[in-house]
Parts: structure tokens; C-alpha cells; sequence
């Protein structure tokens, strides 16, 4: 797991999948046995981390799944306006359409 960055949308978007889940994304875990368990389940020597890090692999399972987009998306991008265009600005309208597809 790389270091912690509360700003990466990575781990924005697993402390997301937990809360979803209704689960606590700072609760300590351990990975024993092909499940999660909470520590305290578990001897004290059994190294543990925060739940949110258990869920990574998924988020980027789906981050994966979410790379092309869907010509609608495409649509929604800002630009040739006369504006300047920024990436963020992309990114952000992007995303917003892949929310509101996902809504309908």
C-alpha cells in the first residue's frame, strides 16, 4: 500500500466504499484466513491497518472499469468556447456525467 494521502482520490473513494457499506473506513482489520476481522478478534501481534485499506483493490477494480468513457461523457467535457480549458475542469464534468447517468 502506498503511503496515506488523505487527498487521494483513491483513498477518498475507499473510505467512500466503507461508509457505503456501513462500515467504519478507520476501524483496524486484519486479513487472516481469506475474510476480514476486527482486531480485536484477533491475537495482538496480527498486524493490522485501516479497513479502508482493505477495500483498495476494489476501488481500483472499478477506477479501471470507469477509464474509456462513454461518448456521453465525451459530450460533456468543457471546451471550444474560447475559454481557457483546465484538466481539473474535465476531469470534474466527466465525472459529474458518470454520476448523473448513474442516477437516472
Amino acid at each position: 500500500m502506498a503511503a496515506h494521502n488523505p487527498n487521494s482520490p483513491i483513498e477518498r473513494a475507499a473510505r467512500a466504499l466503507c461508509e457505503a457499506r456501513g462500515l467504519d473506513p478507520n476501524e483496524r482489520v486484519s486479513r487472516g484466513l481469506g475474510f476480514q476481522r476486527a482486531v480485536t478478534d484477533v491475537r495482538p501481534a496480527v498486524p493490522s491497518w485501516p479497513r479502508w485499506e482493505s477495500v483498495v483493490e476494489e476501488v481500483l477494480a472499478v477506477v479501471a472499469a470507469l477509464r474509456e468513457p462513454s461518448p456521453d461523457m465525451l459530450t460533456a467535457a468543457p471546451g471550444g468556447d474560447g475559454f481557457p480549458v483546465y484538466p481539473e475542469d474535465i476531469w470534474r464534468a466527466l465525472i459529474d456525467k458518470l454520476l448523473d447517468d448513474g442516477r437516472e
